[in-house]
């Protein structure tokens, strides 16, 4: 949404008091002061922001007439304000990419993909500040682009790496200058309701793309070029050489090397030196809860990967474990998706012992394995009893992973808290033997 319309608005919504939300109350209170702005929460037990709040009752978001503009926070789907006219509706990305100059909009660097985007953003940071660029991480990656906004237009930094969602993306009419995808495999199935919704909410990370502008796939994305109706010709990228990481590094990972071989391309669109990139990955760091080693005992080295919340995403790390992994434990939220093909890959590449969580997808997690005549399948009735089993049966020498393949809200907080529970058991397990 301009500026300009939500100059003439009298009164303004925020919907939603998280990350975002609260981001875009603090711009828009100091881009339009005076201006009468309230907040709506869904969770009542939210505290807000300390200044600029009014909170409001639900009974006046329902009503339509109250509100010329409601910024939408990208948790919250649309269709729960389907009586509101769609003009009404925007949202911290969109006011940002709408109100930038055409200078700064060539310099957003914008990433997506199912797997892999955050690690992603890190990497192509770093590799930037390497080459000497001054450059922020920024979107779903943890700032909110109107937190850069001013300091952005006005020129500093120089660049925007911007991880987007398919949340953020999904009403998106303008689109960075750099555009980089990774990968698509079925997530959010909840919120989009099928593939093709979730497909159509990430192309407008290229879709509305001008001449001159620039879109970075990996080369397993080529052959469904014509699928990604793009008026921007891709510039294809060749996965990095596994040997620049040290060995056994999780990085060798055949997904993450793709995904980092975007950078490549980004150094050369840009002019930059590649050997940037070299000088990253022998002390790259990765994110917390991806595919991350946090300790090893009695044998058995322990990896969180609560990230990890579909099965695309989970079968992804058993081949990069392979042989090497000796446990795996699965299980969540129910989000409409099968775990045939997983089960069919961990039988084919490790032989893995599968603890499943007690959880709402139990029964089509155990299923899939009756059918595949796999039995070294154990349900736990909690992450502690899973804990436990993973010590029992997985042997040392081998690895033990949590990739879940299914969201955690069924049974934790989020995958953070999945992730921070996983391994303060692990390291609490039998300390007094060790």
């Amino acid at each position: 949404m301009r500026f300009e319309q939500i100059a003439e608005a009298e009164k303004i919504l925020i919907y939603g008091c998280g990350k975002e939300g609260v981001s875009s109350l603090n711009f828009l209170s100091k881009k339009f002061p005076g201006k009468e702005i309230e907040i709506f929460d869904e969770n009542p037990f939210c505290c807000g922001p300390k200044k600029n709040a009014n909170f409001i009752s639900p009974d006046l978001v329902a009503d339509e007439s109250c509100f010329d503009v409601i910024v939408v926070s990208p948790g919250i789907s649309r269709s729960k304000l389907s009586h509101i006219p769609s003009e009404k509706l925007t949202s911290n990305t969109e006011i940002f990419f709408e109100n930038i100059p055409e200078a700064s909009r060539k310099k957003v660097i914008g990433i997506s993909g199912t797997k892999g985007k955050s690690t992603t953003t890190k990497f192509c940071t770093e590799v930037l500040q390497k080459a000497g660029v001054k450059v922020k991480p920024c979107g779903n990656y943890g700032i909110p682009l109107l937190d850069l906004f001013d300091d952005f237009t006005s020129g500093k930094p120089d660049y925007l790496v911007a991880e987007l969602s398919s949340f953020q993306l999904e009403n998106l009419k303008t689109s960075p200058g750099i555009a980089i995808f990774l990968n698509i495999y079925s997530d959010h199935l909840d919120r989009h309701l099928n593939h093709e919704n979730y497909f159509r909410a990430k192309q407008n990370l290229w879709k509305h793309q001008k001449e001159g502008d620039i879109l970075i796939i990996p080369r397993r994305l080529k052959n469904n070029f014509s699928r990604l109706q793009s008026e921007v010709m891709p510039i294809i990228s060749e996965s990095l050489p596994a040997d620049l990481f040290p060995k056994e590094s999780n990085f060798r990972a055949s997904y993450l090397l793709e995904n980092f071989g975007v950078a490549t391309k980004l150094l050369e669109t840009l002019k930059l030196p590649k050997k940037a990139i070299a000088a990253i990955t022998s002390k790259f760091k990765g994110l917390p809860y991806r595919l991350e080693f946090f300790t090893e005992k009695k044998g058995i080295k322990f990896y969180d990967d609560s990230l990890s919340t579909t099965p695309d995403s989970t079968i992804a790390s058993v081949q990069f474990f392979g042989d090497r992994l000796g446990s795996i434990i699965l299980g969540g939220q129910d989000r409409k998706v099968s775990f045939d093909e997983l089960i069919r890959v961990i039988q084919e590449f490790s032989n893995a012992q599968i603890i499943v969580l007690k959880s709402e997808t139990k029964n089509k997690i155990t299923e899939s394995c009756r059918k595949a005549k796999y039995e070294k399948t154990q349900v736990a009735i909690n992450l502690e009893e899973a804990v436990q089993l993973c010590f029992e049966k997985t042997k040392p020498g081998s690895s033990c992973l949590l990739s879940t393949a299914a969201p955690s809200f069924d049974l934790f907080k989020n995958y953070e808290d999945k992730g921070t529970q996983f391994k303060r058991l692990v390291i609490a397990f039998n300390a007094n033997d060790n």
